[in-house]
């Protein structure tokens, strides 16, 4: 590694967007200046989870000349000779090793070109990294050379304007820590091992012929070709060229010839609900039928001859041979297009295949081909010998598209492809890693700068590759399914509203961003059929295809590891809720809040005057009650100026709901790739506007007027954008389909961003926790409240219990408190009338303020009398009172069931108030019971002081040796109650 000038200017791109928003100094790092690094002196000696003061993010210099970033809770290791490899990440409280094998940094695909980022070759049994073994360790070939390390303090990626009247605890924005910047080039020697060793044989080849199936006419070169039953059949099914129906058993292709000095062809096929080859078993060719690739020799006088590759949906599987006779390549996602490529090279036939359009595989056995260049080619369904095939029953009907097809010659010289390819070296590649103070948390990102004079386009990215120790692998069946365990990625990527889709959750395979692998060549796993999820890759699973102009950057999304120290399900969900409290502290945000359903101004006035009667601090003209902040006219604006001015003299922050996903937008929605139409599986909600199209820009645009204009910080967007792609090539903000779901992110992100900076409170339902969203929803049904009401204080309880354990913390959440009636239910569900229905108000504000989440009040209004005022006073007032408290984490001590009582502990050992047990009782007759209260996370340690709600009688009670102490409590019937409790000894 060489080391470059000692100041360097760091420009970094928020979200993503390529937008520079601000600049950074950071510092070239030279390591044999850097402390080094003793574990054992680092190592934090108390519970972070009690005191983390001391968790200091520091970089140093290991034994072996590498690199270490470490705080005292988690390390990570780079050896950089010669080249970078993470060569340990490492938990230091429980002293876990989470690697078994060195991976590239990164990966990237450029122009079509894939290049590692940095690597080291690992040991051949891939089970374990020695020490011994680093020495001995090689560059990976045509990966990018490490050029220079920085190092500098943590920068925002998002900007962040702070309500700290609704916060119990100031939060450092950004966060405290230090950034490590691991810096890239390219060089010929880079390019040349590329192209040796590439399986992408296009790269450097001429195109001589080509056909994209976008529009509604098929080419005139194309002849289509069928069986004789097949007399409704068509490539040009509903406007779509190259989309054809048949039956699964009969033929059907399009044939065009092929130019002089092909030497590779290519297809690619969406199989659509063609179930070729279900009849057979998956080693069985049958009758040749499946979407594929055709070549075909003629001869005068003699038989056609053909040499095939192509695929049974049915099984998933790749078939590849000629002359008739065929054999099993490949398992491929039969789910998924697939792009096929026949390479011709010396009168033998190599097959290839790609499932993402980025990471070519070379598959089967080179294939003898007849003598010559091949005449025709045929894509489609053809038979055993590439012709024409009628069955006497030819199976179900199906639908299926050529999407794709392309023919290339012979690659050029390798100096002529080398200096095609010179603007490469032109590029800088980064890998940034944040560690934080006081977390076991890593956050990590990759960027792309562009320094030379030629656009260029980054059609994929990995940004994160980990070989890991999955201690779920056993030797019983190859067990291993789910990913470790103790090893958590949040990503910010995700699908719809789902945590788990940015994150390694059951789901495994199926995550979006975050794709747990099995790992073959790790060849001494002790699963006996090697497919446990040992390797984590984090990408894009489309895209993001951007354009990189001269002097733009590129900066990918970010993802947060976080390496537990326990497998104890309790401690690691504190764990995680330290990361979003401190890393997304905007949902530490925690006003009361009213949902208001008309936006008439009189009744817009009378719920803000009731807010400031009883206490609430946010209004939000809910959904149904006509509030539209697309419209900016001045009408429309003037009306919302005088009511956010009306709110502000009253204290209150107001502002309303809108609508994104599931609603439609003509041709400027979401195009699904798989149909055409505004529908489609692609499409989570149904159909979406495309936020990359003129509707989209405007939408967006006029939004952020409407809140320039009228100065309201309050906004819910439902639905938000679900990561819908579209195909469409005609929306101004994205080509197409590749780089659809990038493009439209960046402008969703952009948004909040801004909102988030201006303080505007925001609630979304969908994932955008680590970038914005202020509250996402806790896992409720919608249909819980048409229940009665008795039936919704216990759902209420469990969802946010459950949801609290398992997924986010309780103050990320919030959950719905249908004042009104809301989805059926009648008198037994709603609220109104409130007097009437008093006891049942109280009790569902306890369950939630209890719990610290504050829930959608909503209806017409908050109280109807003066007893409804009073209650809500009292309830207000308890939740103010230990606002601190009850917003810290929770301790899930027994779940609601609706037969005993159910209870939780708050905790926090840096408040005064350092637990709160909250206690419910749903049965009909009072209950007396002793409950032993774990308090080690308050930090209390021998004597507790305990005070039942405000009594002024306090009991000191000691702990035993678990620092457990028992509490006998009465609850009456159907009621409610709760314990303070203090350290005795401050």
């Amino acid at each position: 590694m060489k080391t470059i000038n000692k100041t360097a200017l760091l420009l970094y791109a928020v979200l993503g967007a390529g937008q520079l928003m601000f600049a950074a100094e950071d510092k070239a790092v030279d390591p044999t200046v850097l402390p080094l690094f003793d574990e054992q002196k680092v190592a934090l000696k108390s519970d972070w989870l009690i005191d983390n003061r001391h968790a200091k993010a520091g970089l140093y210099q290991s034994r072996s000349g590498g690199l270490v970033l470490s705080n005292g809770l988690i390390s990570r290791s780079f050896q950089i000779e010669p080249n970078t490899a993470c060569i340990s990440f490492k938990n230091l409280w429980s002293g876990e090793e989470f690697l078994r094998s060195t991976e590239p940094e990164a990966r990237i695909t450029i122009n079509g070109l894939t290049m590692n980022v940095g690597g080291l070759e690992p040991a051949s049994q891939k089970g374990f990294i020695l020490e011994k073994d680093l020495p001995k360790m090689k560059a990976l070939k045509g990966a990018c050379k490490l050029e220079s390390v920085h190092q500098g303090p943590i920068q925002a990626h998002i900007a962040w304007k702070a309500n700290p009247q609704w916060m119990a605890e100031h939060k450092d924005w950004p966060p405290k820590g230090r950034e490590i910047r691991f810096q890239y080039h390219i060089d010929d020697e880079v390019l040349q091992e590329v192209l040796t060793f590439s399986q992408d044989l296009s790269i450097g080849a001429e195109i001589l012929d080509a056909c994209e199936f976008t529009g509604a006419v098929l080419e005139t070169r194309w002849k289509a070709v069928m069986s004789p039953s097949l007399s409704d059949s068509t490539f040009t099914n509903e406007g779509y060229a190259g989309e054809y129906t048949g039956y699964e058993n009969e033929s059907v292709f399009l044939e065009r010839a092929l130019p002089e000095g092909v030497k590779l062809v290519e297809c690619r096929i969406d199989p659509g609900t063609d179930q070729s080859g279900k009849a057979v078993n998956r080693h069985n060719p049958g009758n040749g039928l499946g979407p594929g690739i055709a070549l075909i020799w003629q001869k005068t006088g003699k038989k056609e001859e053909a040499a095939k590759i192509y695929s049974h949906p049915s099984k998933g599987v790749l078939y590849a041979g000629c002359k008739g006779k065929y054999k099993k390549i490949a398992d491929i996602d039969p789910s998924t297009p697939v792009v096929l490529r026949a390479y011709l090279d010396g009168g033998q036939l190599v097959c290839f295949y790609s499932q993402n359009d980025k990471n070519w595989k070379k598959v089967g056995a080179r294939i003898k081909l007849p003598v010559g260049a091949p005449d025709l080619v045929r894509v489609g369904k053809t038979g055993m010998h590439g012709g024409v095939v009628k069955a006497d029953k030819p199976g179900k009907k199906m639908i299926s598209k050529i999407q794709s097809f392309r023919v290339y010659g012979a690659r050029k010289k390798t100096d002529e492809t080398l200096a095609q390819l010179g603007y490469l070296k032109e590029l800088k590649i980064n890998v940034h890693y944040n560690l934080y103070d006081g977390l076991p948390v890593m956050s990590k990102w990759i960027s792309v700068q562009n320094h030379g004079e030629t656009p260029c386009v980054l059609n994929s990215y990995v940004s994160e590759l980990l070989a890991i120790n999955n201690e779920n692998i056993t030797t019983a069946g190859g067990q291993g399914w789910e990913p470790a365990k103790r090893f958590y990625i949040e990503s910010g990527l995700f699908r719809h509203g789902s945590a788990e889709s940015a994150s390694p959750g059951p789901q495994a395979e199926g995550s979006y961003a975050v794709h747990w692998m099995r790992d073959p060549s790790f060849r001494s796993q002790p699963a006996v059929t090697s497919k446990a999820l040992v390797r984590v890759e984090c990408s894009p699973p489309i895209g993001p295809e951007e354009t990189l102009d001269p002097d733009e950057v590129f900066v990918s999304h970010r993802i947060w590891e976080l390496p537990f120290d326990s497998h104890d399900q309790e401690r690691q969900q504190l764990a995680k809720s330290q990361m979003y409290r401190n890393l997304a502290p905007w949902t530490t945000e925690c006003p009361l809040e009213y949902d208001i359903t008309s936006s008439k101004e009189e009744h817009v006035k009378k719920g803000i005057d009731q807010c400031a009667d009883v206490g609430y601090e946010l209004m939000l003209m809910s959904f149904g009650s006509g509030f539209n902040c697309e419209d900016v006219s001045p009408a429309n604006i003037a009306k919302y100026k005088r009511l956010e001015a009306y709110a502000k003299q009253k204290g209150i922050t107001i502002g309303g709901y809108n609508l994104l996903a599931s609603r439609g937008a003509g041709k400027d929605s979401c195009i699904d790739p798989a149909t055409g139409k505004t529908s489609g599986p692609h499409c989570r909600f149904g159909r979406c506007p495309c936020l990359a199209s003129n509707w989209g820009m405007n939408y967006l645009k006029n939004i952020k007027t409407f809140y320039q204009k009228t100065g309201m910080g309050l906004f819910t967007h439902d639905g938000s954008y679900p990561t819908d792609p579209c195909g469409a090539d005609y929306h101004p903000g994205h080509k197409g389909y590749k780089d659809s779901v990038w493009q439209q992110r960046k402008r969703i992100l952009d948004f909040y961003s801004w909102m988030n900076g201006q303080g505007i409170f925001l609630r979304i339902p969908d994932w955008y926790v680590m970038y914005g969203a202020s509250k996402v929803q806790h896992n409720y049904r919608e249909a819980s409240w048409s229940a009665p009401r008795e039936m919704q204080h216990l759902l209420t309880r469990r969802t946010i219990y459950d949801s609290s354990l398992h997924s986010r913390n309780n103050i990320m959440g919030w959950t719905f408190v249908p004042l009104s009636n809301y989805k059926g239910g009648g008198k037994a569900a709603a609220m109104i009338p409130l007097k009437q229905n008093l006891a049942d108000y109280e009790h569902r504000l306890a369950c939630t303020l209890g719990y610290g989440v504050t829930s959608m009040m909503r209806g017409p209004q908050l109280y109807d009398s003066p007893e409804t005022l009073a209650m809500l006073k009292k309830m207000v007032a308890f939740f103010k009172r230990h606002r601190a408290i009850l917003t810290s984490d929770i301790l899930h001590l027994k779940r609601p069931d609706g037969r005993s009582l159910d209870y939780i502990l708050h905790v926090n050992p840096k408040l005064e108030e350092k637990g709160l047990m909250m206690v419910y009782n749903p049965l009909e007759r009072d209950v007396e019971q002793e409950i032993r209260v774990p308090l080690y996370y308050t930090g209390i340690r021998g004597e507790a002081m305990i005070q039942e709600q405000e009594s002024a009688e306090k009991q000191q009670h000691s702990l035993n040796d678990r620092n457990e102490v028992t509490v006998k409590v009465k609850v009456k019937a159907k009621g409610y109650t709760w314990y303070v409790f203090k350290d005795a000894n401050d």
